[in-house]
């Protein structure tokens, strides 16, 4: 029997009913989440990021719901602020009920800030130290095997930058020269990995689906130029940081378990390409779908504004902020404000890479 080609798209409304669907089966679905994490915030941060991103909405319910639920399994926010965890649309190609499918699926990607989070929650990493050195940098040195160490000096006018395709300022990873990772075990020991830029690059080039599908053209349009648009693309230090990451779990160099293992090498390993599987069938109430529909447009219209002082309030204000002193003064509030430790990590963090960023990580 030949192959027949299909294109599988979700319905206008599907953003509404997989809301639905969630707000149905929420205790069930989000019982894992950290007690930092309630069920109300995680589904707001989940549904904003999938409006946000026309590709997600053409991703199958299915998928959508496994990356959701593991998400929340492992206690990690899906949004572009913290760097945690993202949703991620591959092409797939399926054979659903007899006939090969083009399908879009939503596979969820650790970020680098999400992996050393679920590293040191193992209890057994005391701190993780990450970095890349430049061609400007006045010192960069290290020694691996017995007596490693690392020596890293930053160049005080930052990493060099260059203009990208929208003519914003970014950083220019083409004169990097190392990534390196450097993580103190609490029973004394440290693991160090140091790489070459271009090591990373081959890795990149040799493993990376998200890269190869942003190299490609649309396929609706072959003479169209590549998009470009990936994560390699647009933030190349963190994800060169986030590969040693996940060489050093491969190895075993890191204390984490087998689950988390498997889901830091997303991406790399990725969905399985062909496979097989009956469609199952969703049934949704109509009579309320409509409404829905309009509560999730009014909201993406208008959403409310976070309660003032809160930590979705703080994080606002980091996206918002247009300068260094801006964003240490938010994290300097920030600190005196909230009274959940993780929550005050979480702007923390989200400063630390709003001033790396934009501003280079150096004053």
């Amino acid at each position: 029997m030949a192959n027949t080609e299909l294109s599988l798209q979700n319905p206008p409304e599907s953003v509404a009913s997989l809301h639905n669907l969630i707000k149905k089966n929420q205790e069930t679905m989000l019982a894992a989440l950290p007690k930092h994490l309630t069920p109300e915030r995680f589904l707001r941060v989940t549904m904003t990021t999938i409006r946000r991103n026309p590709a997600l909405a053409e991703c199958t319910q299915e998928s959508l719901l496994a990356a959701i639920v593991e998400a929340s399994q492992v206690g990690l926010e899906i949004d572009g602020v913290l760097g945690h965890a993202y949703l991620v649309p591959f092409k797939n190609r399926r054979k659903i009920n007899g006939n090969w499918v083009s399908i879009r699926e939503a596979t969820l990607i650790p970020g680098f800030r999400g992996l050393t989070k679920l590293v040191r929650n193992s209890g057994a990493v005391q701190s993780i130290s990450s970095g890349v050195a430049y061609e400007n940098d006045p010192l960069f040195e290290y020694q691996l095997g017995s007596n490693a160490f690392v020596r890293h000096q930053p160049s005080d006018a930052g990493p060099p930058v260059v203009k990208g395709p929208d003519g914003i300022e970014m950083v220019d990873h083409t004169k990097a020269t190392h990534v390196y990772v450097v993580v103190k075990l609490t029973n004394g020991g440290e693991q160090i990995s140091v790489w070459a830029r271009e090591a990373v690059d081959v890795h990149k080039r040799r493993y990376s689906k998200a890269w190869r599908q942003a190299e490609e053209a649309p396929a609706w349009d072959k003479d169209a130029p590549p998009k470009r648009d990936s994560a390699w693309h647009t933030n190349w230090p963190e994800m060169a940081r986030k590969t040693l990451i996940r060489d050093m779990i491969a190895r075993g160099e890191l204390p984490v378990s087998v689950e988390i293992q498997q889901f830091a090498m997303r991406d790399e390993v990725g969905p399985t390409q062909d496979t097989t599987f009956v469609a199952p069938k969703t049934v949704i109430e109509e009579s309320s779908l409509a409404g829905i529909t309009q509560a999730l447009e009014s909201e993406a219209k208008s959403p409310a504004a976070p309660e003032k002082g809160s930590r979705e309030d703080f994080l606002l204000q980091v996206v918002n902020a247009e300068s260094r002193e801006q964003l240490e003064s938010i994290q300097s509030e920030s600190t005196k404000a909230l009274s959940d430790f993780d929550d005050v990590q979480d702007v923390k963090e989200a400063v630390f890479i709003a001033i790396e960023q934009r501003f280079g990580g150096q004053k």
